[in-house]
């Protein structure tokens, strides 16, 4: 009798053994379906999603962008926007902003940066910096100028610089003088080279200091001829 309890007992371990876990391949199936389901909820909430600033453009996330906006209301934790007469609110961490030591103010145009995340199954608009833009540039003193339009004008070519945190080249128009900033291109023009230009303005976060700057900024030049000091 002992010696079929031992066999029993042994049967009974090895069906246990060649037994699949269930409970291993359900709880792999959920976290599966769990994963699958975020996927199509994150993507079907990004679609349907619009915001004030952008309202006609479908949004992507962690995409950074970048908006002119009238500032209507602002305090250490919110910054309340108005652009084309729709407001928006931004959450803010008083710690990790710069504009209340900018001295920025109600009723001042500036530029922020911003992008959309999800947040608790909600998609939440998030400022990531702001910064003064200069509506204005010695190259178009008379016009209000637009973040991102290519503009172009015939300058002439004054000096190359390359010794700070970015590369950037002088131009002069008429009586004025221009600053434009460039990556890595190849700017071969010499001194009295006179240029049709394409420039924009783009943003720039000032070197140490994380603020948000908007400035003349190179697209492409062609030079047309060179200008002979008497």
């Amino acid at each position: 009798m002992k010696k079929y309890s031992i066999l029993l007992s042994l049967l009974l371990f090895s069906c246990r053994e060649n037994t699949p876990n269930t409970d291993s391949v359900d709880a792999n199936s959920i976290v599966m379906e769990e994963q699958i389901n975020s996927s199509i909820d994150t993507t079907v909430l990004v679609k349907n999603f619009r915001s004030q600033l952008l309202p006609d453009k479908e949004l992507s996330l962690d995409h950074y962008y970048n908006d002119v906006v009238l500032i209507k209301k602002i305090t250490p934790t919110t910054l309340m926007v108005e652009k084309n007469g729709k407001e928006t609110s931004f959450p803010v961490k008083a710690e990790s902003m710069t504009y209340m030591d900018l001295d920025y103010s109600e009723g001042k145009y500036v530029v922020i940066r911003w992008k959309i995340i999800i947040d608790n199954g909600k998609i939440t608009e998030v400022l990531e910096n702001i910064g003064k833009f200069n509506r204005s540039s010695n190259l178009r003193r008379d016009q209000v100028l637009e973040i991102g339009k290519i503009y172009k004008d015939t300058v002439v070519f004054l000096e190359n610089i390359t010794d700070y945190d970015y590369f950037f080249f002088l131009v002069s128009k008429e009586k004025d003088t221009a600053r434009i900033i460039y990556y890595d291109d190849e700017i071969s023009f010499r001194k009295g080279d006179t240029i049709a230009l394409q420039w924009k303005m783009d943003s720039i976060d000032i070197a140490g200091e994380g603020i948000l700057s908007f400035e003349e900024w190179y697209v492409s030049g062609k030079k047309i001829g060179h200008k002979t000091k008497k």
